[in-house]
């Protein structure tokens, strides 16, 4: 193995975190075949428009949850406001955020791992960040 991380809990979140995760309950059906059901895409959209780079990171039948990157708390206030104001036409019960955990940063370094032996397994030429990390994909 490599070590990968030295540094004091606050340091790793700061450096690999990820940002925070938006969970969301859906609505239960209301009964009279009238419910709004939860639309990933379109929540989705909602958050897009205040976080940059929010995406879907899990979904289950009564669930789901989004990945919100970046430290700013002006946009994550943002878009808790916008789920907030139209929760019922977008089919959530309830919604909470959580901030990066140290699990989250381990997982996104084990992702950024994979793509690296991804990209030397299929011979495309690897560009790295001054972190070591692989570099985004040009256009």
């Amino acid at each position: 193995g490599r070590l990968r991380c030295v540094g004091s809990p606050l340091f790793l979140k700061a450096h690999y975190g990820v940002g925070h995760t938006l969970s969301v309950t859906k609505a239960a059906p209301d009964g009279g075949g009238g419910a709004v059901r939860l639309d990933p895409a379109r929540l989705l959209e909602v958050l897009k428009k205040e976080v940059a780079g929010a995406e879907l990171s899990s979904l289950s039948a009564d669930s789901a949850s989004f990945r919100l990157p970046g430290a700013a708390l002006p946009p994550l206030r943002a878009a808790f406001a916008a789920v907030e104001a139209s929760r019922s036409s977008l089919g959530v019960a309830d919604l909470g955020v959580t901030c990066t955990t140290l699990e989250d940063v381990f997982l996104q370094i084990n992702e950024r791992d994979l793509a690296r032996l991804r990209q030397i397994q299929s011979g495309t030429s690897l560009a790295l960040t001054s972190d070591g990390d692989p570099a985004p994909a040009s256009p």
